[in-house]
């Protein structure tokens, strides 16, 4: 470590005060500051894989892989790091990297941990669900439809609490997709490596609920999914096409941001037909992708010790608020039926998850956001929540531009003579005297 930065670590002890001399485990940005010098060190060797302190090293035969060693081994030693050798594998076929299995085929789960998720037992408390599923969406990328299957399980979680030991009523739904999870993983998909000499493709489609992609490489009569490299983009919407093509001069500085996004992956975007776009279009059609899910057995609780809600129903509004039948429950809602939509009331406790739920869809502005929800649900003063909502969005303000446009102060120049410039102050309205309720100061520059 560097000396001025020694006394940042200092410790107490009962035996005097100590410092380390080598960054430790612990420090705020230790992680980072690891990852940052593993990246320098190996800058330039595409055959390495770095993540933090494990390097992993692919090599086509072992003449090659002699050679990537003492390339990586060369590197290592003029950054002065230092390996364990008991903890280093060389020339093997296959090996465990971070929870995977990697070999020539591909990567897959690492088998002993599918075994462990696998023999887990049924959770009894929401503890034990969110450990489970936690352990599970670990391989979220080979497993199919993954939101939609684990729908029924995230319902039971319930409101975020820490150590919540409530205990779960499982039901034949929830049962079915507990072992559902289970028997995709053990099936699991298997990841292929990208292939140089293979044509590579992006398939993309949208919905007005989700969007879906898939990354395919071409290996004999079938396309396989693998992981990143450079490919084409497949998109049914044809005028996107044309992004690359056009004149900058005619973009927006919005357009113009994310082209160069794209263009740092690829500048190849060819259209296809809906009908065709069959991969995407169906991962684009699951029903709800987000786990922050509307309950309506919720929204029907939380009314009931709604204080605006009780006041609205008192007062004499612009809305009509009648209790109503939600379709095919048993719930019962107050909604606004005054215009041809009928829209629920949302209460304070749900009104960010009804945010979260449109604007991340594809995060639009203030005003398109106010329309999108507005025109579903209601409750008071919403406009100025939604505005407040939208201005907090980390994700838009990463990736708009606001423009904020201010006067300059106003300058005098320094006058030459007395009289140039004369200001006059109002003051007033003060108490009548002589018939008169303001004062005037001038000032003579």
């Amino acid at each position: 470590m560097h000396e001025e930065d020694k006394q940042k670590t200092a410790i107490i002890t009962p035996f005097g005060l100590f410092q380390f001399n080598f960054m430790t485990f612990g420090l705020r940005n230790a992680t980072q500051t690891t990852q940052r010098l593993m990246d320098n060190a190996l800058q330039g060797l595409d055959f390495c894989f770095v993540y933090i302190d494990d390097i992993l090293i692919a090599s086509s035969s072992l003449e090659e892989h002699l050679d990537h060693l003492k390339q990586v081994f060369d590197r290592l030693r003029k950054f002065d790091l230092v390996l364990n050798r008991d903890k280093c594998v060389f020339a093997v076929e296959n090996l465990s990297f971070l929870g995977h299995k990697i070999d020539k085929y591909g990567i897959t789960p690492l088998p002993k941990k599918v075994e462990a998720i696998s023999n887990f037992p049924r959770p009894k408390t929401v503890q034990d669900l969110r450990r489970f599923l936690g352990m599970l969406n670990f391989f979220p990328r080979f497993l199919p439809q993954v939101s939609q299957k684990q729908l029924p399980l995230q319902k039971m979680l319930g409101k975020c609490k820490k150590r919540d030991k409530t205990p779960l009523n499982w039901t034949d739904q929830s049962g079915q997709a507990f072992q559902d999870c289970i028997n995709d993983l053990k099936e699991a998909t298997r990841l292929a490596h990208p292939n140089s000499n293979a044509a590579i493709i992006l398939t993309t489609d949208a919905s007005d609920r989700a969007f879906g992609d898939c990354i395919q490489q071409r290996e004999g009569d079938s396309w396989k999914p693998l992981e990143g490299t450079k490919f084409t983009i497949l998109t049914d919407h044809k005028p996107i096409t044309y992004a690359f093509s056009q004149k900058i001069q005619k973009l927006s500085p919005r357009q113009i941001n994310h082209l160069n996004f794209i263009a740092q992956f690829t500048v190849d975007i060819k259209h296809i037909s809906g009908k065709e776009n069959v991969v995407a279009d169906a991962l684009s059609r699951i029903e709800s992708i987000s786990t922050y899910l509307l309950a309506y057995e919720d929204i029907a609780r939380s009314q009931q010790d709604d204080e605006e809600l009780d006041l609205l129903i008192k007062q004499s509004t612009s809305l009509t608020l009648q209790k109503l039948q939600v379709p095919n429950t048993d719930v019962m809602l107050y909604c606004d039926i005054s215009t041809q939509v009928i829209r629920p009331y949302i209460p304070k406790t749900h009104r960010y998850q009804v945010f979260r739920n449109l604007h991340y869809l594809a995060h639009p502005g203030v005003r398109a956001t106010v329309r999108l929800i507005c025109s579903r649900f209601v409750w008071p003063k919403m406009e100025q929540d939604i505005f407040n909502f939208t201005r907090s969005c980390i994700s838009c303000q990463k990736s708009k531009i606001f423009r904020h446009v201010h006067s300059p102060l106003a300058e005098f120049k320094v006058p030459n003579q007395r009289f140039v410039h004369i200001n006059i102050d109002l003051i007033g309205p003060l108490a009548l005297s002589q018939g008169l309720s303001r004062s005037s100061r001038d000032e003579n520059m």
